[in-house]
């Protein structure tokens, strides 16, 4: 098991000001798509037409400065991170990985896994938890191997869609269903269900009816999703679909949430 990351507690008065975050029904994680070293602004999963995030909470699209902003103003420390970079073959972000757990951050990292090889990099760099996506994925043999060789607590499967239906090798021939239950087949209850064709635009979360037939099915897992949130009613949705935590990128860069006395800065 990879060592714990020191907590970093938040001054009392800020913990005032955040409790309706804090008090959100489900957790939220806020999201970074790094590319080319900044943090991006995704949109629909056109990547070619990401740009530079701006973010309320950062002069920069720097990752480290984006991170701690946010940390500041809302006490969070569990992020997801996309490296868009490894997920399309075009290098990684391992060392901006390194210096967010070393500066005391807890990362859920989709980078584009095709080999066990790219995981073991990933938990070199301390990153609690590493995503498995459908999107890369070449075979369930490399999830096999992942989950013989890690703790399945580390090891969580993103079911990555594009207006709906499968996206990757392995969702070719399945529908989201079917490949849920194949991964729950294999004895792994931590699932990520998102749709790329939502992520920053602002539309809704369109993925909550399959999080309510995955619920249903599958009682025990633990269920991330995310991918259009528009505001407050969005973190209650899901709550409601039987969601556990929810990705959120654009709606938190651009102060859209319920903040501190809606005094934001």
């Amino acid at each position: 098991m990879l060592p714990e990351q020191r907590a970093l507690i938040a001054p009392t008065a800020i913990l005032d000001q955040l409790r309706p975050l804090m008090s959100s029904p489900i957790e939220i994680i806020p999201v970074l798509d790094l590319m080319g070293g900044i943090v991006v602004r995704g949109v629909a999963g056109e990547r070619e037409r990401y740009q530079p995030n701006q973010s309320r909470w950062s002069d920069s699209p720097d990752p480290l400065k984006t991170a701690h902003g946010i940390r500041e103003r809302f006490g969070f420390r569990r992020f997801y991170i996309a490296d868009l970079d490894a997920i399309t073959g075009n290098g990684n972000h391992n060392e901006t990985l390194r210096q967010l757990t070393e500066s005391g951050f807890e990362l859920l990292v989709d980078a584009g896994i095709r080999a066990p090889e790219q995981a073991e990099q990933c938990f070199e760099c301390g990153v609690r938890e590493v995503i498995v996506g459908s999107e890369t994925l070449p075979s369930w043999t490399v999830l096999e191997d992942l989950l013989s060789t890690y703790d399945p607590q580390c090891i969580r499967f993103s079911v990555d869609l594009k207006q709906g239906r499968p996206w990757g090798p392995l969702g070719a021939s399945l529908s989201a269903v079917d490949l849920v239950n194949e991964v729950v087949a294999r004895n792994l209850s931590h699932l990520l269900l998102l749709d790329v064709a939502a992520v920053g635009t602002g539309s809704g979360v369109t993925t909550l009816d399959l999080c309510r037939t995955v619920r249903a099915a599958h009682p025990g897992v633990h269920l991330i999703t995310g991918g259009g949130v528009r505001h407050d009613e969005d973190l209650t949705a899901a709550h409601s679909a039987g969601v556990d935590a929810l990705l959120i990128a654009s709606a938190l860069h651009d102060g859209r949430l319920s903040l501190p006395q809606q005094s934001q800065p």
